[in-house]
């Protein structure tokens, strides 16, 4: 009884070691309804596996409210959107960064980005996002964190301590399991909300559709067919 238990639990231990090492050395699990978690940052020495080439680079202007005594936005700065595909894994990251331009108010600076329009089968468990930052590009101001609300969006949060006007970000960081991407999904800070990248499932191949239609046509035949009597 107490190998069948030790096997078991070896058994255990392995599925778990299994299911850590799908994961990026340094991608941390952000999960729909869970706590806030805090992300440590990583580089592509700490990480080989971010080394890639960029598919797409997009800059937008974002504002915040407007200042009811000037009457212009209080803050405002550019989103930049970044899409890479992995040169050994050929799966795309997800990259952005904020950059807050100096004459802006520091109460009138966003303290979020958050992503929406993400689906969640395309990240890396299925279950969680997989996010983290970039310290060894451009940028210099770290996220306070990340948190999900739902399957669909992912919010990452900076300090009003360290993150006002003049500030420049890291870049925030997705990894993902597709390899096609499109612009689906929305970007929001302070009151701009821009369109951005996110990854899509691929589209089967005519000869996939096919193989799919004679299985389940073979799958239909068999329960049509009356039962063999004894």
């Amino acid at each position: 009884m107490h190998q069948t238990i030790q096997r078991a639990g070896f058994a255990l231990t392995g599925l778990a070691l299994a299911l850590f090492s799908a994961l990026p050395a340094h991608a941390i699990p952000v999960t729909p309804g869970a706590a806030a978690v805090v992300l440590p940052g990583t580089t592509a020495a700490a990480d080989p596996s971010l080394a890639g080439t960029v598919l797409a680079d997009v800059q937008t202007h974002w504002v915040s409210a407007i200042d009811p005594i000037y009457g212009f936005p209080g803050a405002e700065g550019e989103l930049y959107s970044r899409v890479v595909r992995q040169t050994v894994a050929g799966t795309l990251d997800f990259y952005w960064r904020l950059t807050v331009e100096q004459p802006s108010y520091p109460n009138f600076v966003p303290r979020s980005l958050e992503i929406t329009g993400l689906s969640l089968p395309n990240f890396l468990t299925g279950t969680s996002f997989d996010a983290n930052y970039r310290t060894d590009g451009v940028g210099s101001t770290a996220p306070s964190g990340a948190f999900s609300t739902g399957a669909g969006n992912v919010t990452y949060t900076f300090s009003s301590q360290n993150f006002g006007p003049g500030s420049i970000s890291y870049f925030l960081l997705l990894h993902s399991n597709a390899t096609t991407y499109d612009a689906s999904a929305l970007a929001t800070v302070g009151v701009t909300t821009v369109s951005t990248f996110a990854p899509t499932a691929p589209i089967p191949e005519p000869q996939t559709w096919l193989l799919m239609a004679a299985g389940l046509a073979a799958i239909g035949l068999a329960r049509c067919r009356p039962a063999s009597k004894a």
